[in-house]
């Protein structure tokens, strides 16, 4: 058993996205013995990128679940290429216009009617519109990833959040939404519960052998002891915190996707997952969120998961906005090693085959010449991983 998750690269300049493709199962063997997932699509360009690097390097035409964390065009575009040219068996994602009639109750002009918001707000959203009408047209089973949902399909995957009554509250707060009336009634997310910022690797991440087929990290890539660069004032729009937020467990390993979610939505998602009995102290990857902005994350949420891996989908001249360093030197601090994309693909994967001509990927640097705002206990050496870019 292995798998392969594939980030490519989306973007130039300050204008990023995601692309992720992903398989697991008996690599060596059919496709019957394998699952695929698309995680966003990013432009219309990176969605045939997509394409070919899964016919390509996944030898198949057929993807299991195409998954669009949230409306904006730099995630839902390129998906449209996605369902369009290869056979998707289920879409989820969102579709805000389907929840008008809920929304329209908080709307302050009381002229509008329920199809006329509905219009406005599928207008506003024209590239996650046009992906839902396209599978629609295709007959592909659409589901809205809000928390709970069970794909029985795929157990291996869990939508953590958002709950459906918080995504509605979200919506009505969307840019392409007229102005509304006090936000609808959401319950708060459960307390935090306090966690080790860096658990020992030895004791609580599951170690195995990197294939030699591919290029293990060495030496100590923990960051500096006193590494808190991050603090609590980012915040982030209602169309990003509205992002499915999706864990993935396979070969013993937990991946964690974010979209472009905020400091509020990954703090409920975890919470939530708790509520399920799922750690999140042991992470094997992490997809920092919204192209490594420091306004998605903060030190309260990072302390409650470790990762040993993290990756960040940003163009090749998005510094420093895409990633923060703020955001890598947090998260290098706290013992993970942090990848970008960068205009390469980069790949992380377990008992997987050798790729000619990729090379080892080189790990985000920390960054010294920032203030420090605290200090953090630091880790030890990690265990080697499977991390490529080509």
């Amino acid at each position: 058993m292995g798998y392969e998750i594939d980030f490519l690269p989306v973007g130039s300049g300050e204008k990023s996205g995601d692309a992720i493709a992903l398989r697991w199962g008996r690599l060596g063997a059919g496709r019957d013995d394998q699952r695929v997932i698309v995680i966003d699509g990013g432009t219309k360009e990176a969605g045939y990128a997509l394409v070919r690097h899964i016919r390509h390097y996944y030898g198949t035409d057929e993807v299991d679940c195409v998954i669009c964390t949230h409306c904006d065009a730099d995630h839902a575009s390129g998906l449209s290429v996605v369902v369009n040219e290869l056979s998707v068996s289920a879409l989820l994602m969102h579709a805000p216009w389907q929840h008008a009639k809920e929304i329209r109750k908080r709307v302050v002009d009381e002229r509008g009617t329920v199809q006329r918001l509905m219009r406005r707000i599928a207008d506003g959203l024209e590239a996650a519109y046009d992906l839902w009408e396209l599978a629609m047209r295709k007959k592909i089973p659409v589901f809205e990833p809000c928390s709970g949902l069970e794909l029985s399909a795929l157990p291996e995957v869990t939508v953590l959040g958002p709950d459906q009554k918080w995504y509605e509250h979200l919506v009505s707060n969307f840019r392409c939404v007229p102005q509304t009336q006090p936000p609808f009634a959401v319950p708060p997310a459960a307390p935090p519960r306090q966690l080790s910022a860096a658990p020992d690797p030895s004791e609580s991440i599951a170690v195995y052998e990197s294939s030699r087929t591919w290029f293990p990290l060495s030496g100590n890539t923990s960051g500096p002891q006193t590494a808190q660069t991050l603090d609590h004032s980012g915040t982030t729009s209602a169309e990003n915190n509205s992002s499915a937020i999706v864990l993935l467990a396979i070969c013993g390993h937990k991946m964690l996707f974010t979209g472009d979610a905020g400091t509020e939505a990954l703090g409920r998602a975890i919470s939530y997952g708790r509520d399920l009995s799922i750690g999140f102290s042991d992470l094997e990857l992490f997809q920092v969120p919204h192209h490594g902005s420091e306004n998605n994350l903060d030190p309260h949420v990072l302390d409650k998961f470790w990762s040993r891996v993290a990756v960040v989908s940003a163009a090749p001249d998005g510094a420093p906005k895409h990633p923060s360093s703020k955001v890598t030197n947090a998260l290098i601090g706290r013992g993970t090693a942090v990848y970008a994309t960068r205009g390469e693909a980069v790949c992380h994967s377990l008992n997987a085959p050798h790729r000619p001509r990729w090379s080892p990927a080189t790990p985000v640097p920390y960054d010294y010449s920032l203030p420090r705002q605290g200090t953090l206990a630091g880790t030890g050496a990690l265990p080697p991983t499977t991390v490529g870019s080509g």
